[in-house]
C-alpha cells in the first residue's frame, strides 16, 4: 500500500495512534468531506502537530485564535504548503503553538466543564416545555400510533401460546407413556 517510490508509505493501523503521530513533521489532511470535530485533526494538535488540510478540515475548528496549520482549496496549493509547513521552521512553530492554543481553548475540560454543565441543566430544567413543543414525539406516542407496543404485545402473547401448547403436548406425551407403562 502507498508508493514508495515516491515517498509515501501506508503504516497500516497502530497501536498507540497519539504516540505514532509524535513522529512526525505535519499532519496531511485532504478532507474532502466532514462537519463539526474533525478528530484526526484535533489529536495532532494534542500532540503538537500543525495541520495542513482543506476548507472542509478547517470548518468548525477554530475561534477568532489563530489556526493550528495551513489551508489549501485545491491540489496544487496543497502540495505546495504541505512542503511550505515542512521547510519553514518558523512557522511550523506557529501553527503548533496556535494548534496548542485551540486545543486548550475549544476542547480543555476545566475550560469548558462549567459551560457544558450549564447547558446540561438548562435542557433538564427545559425538558418539560421541550416535550409539549416536541410536536413529532407527541405524534408517535398518541394511541393511533402505538401500533409497535401493540405489535411488541401480539408477539409476547403468541411465544407464550406457543410455549403453552408445547408444554400440553408434553403432558399429553407424559400421561400416554405412564398409561402404556402401567398397562403392561
Amino acid at each position: 500500500m502507498g508508493k514508495v517510490e515516491e515517498g509515501v508509505k501506508v503504516k497500516g493501523p497502530v497501536k498507540d495512534h497519539l504516540q505514532a503521530l509524535r513522529k512526525y513533521r505535519a499532519l496531511l489532511a485532504p478532507l474532502r468531506f466532514g462537519a463539526g470535530v474533525k478528530g484526526k485533526i484535533a489529536d495532532s494538535w494534542f500532540v503538537g502537530l500543525p495541520v495542513v488540510t482543506t476548507p472542509i478540515g478547517a470548518e468548525g475548528m477554530s475561534d477568532e485564535l489563530e489556526w493550528g496549520g495551513l489551508v489549501a482549496s485545491n491540489v496544487d496549493s496543497f502540495v505546495e504548503e504541505s512542503c511550505r509547513m515542512y521547510q519553514d521552521h518558523e512557522l511550523w512553530e506557529r501553527c503548533r503553538s496556535n494548534g496548542y492554543r485551540l486545543m486548550k481553548k475549544l476542547f480543555d475540560r476545566n475550560t469548558n466543564f462549567e459551560d457544558v454543565l450549564m447547558k446540561v441543566n438548562r435542557i433538564v430544567e427545559e425538558l418539560p416545555q421541550r416535550r409539549k413543543e416536541d410536536v413529532v414525539s407527541s405524534l408517535l406516542w398518541s394511541e393511533g400510533m402505538l401500533a409497535s407496543e401493540w405489535m411488541a404485545k401480539w408477539i409476547t402473547a403468541q411465544k407464550t401460546i406457543k410455549e403453552l401448547e408445547k408444554k400440553i403436548i408434553d403432558l399429553e406425551t407424559e400421561k400416554s407413556t405412564n398409561f402404556l407403562n402401567e398397562s403392561n
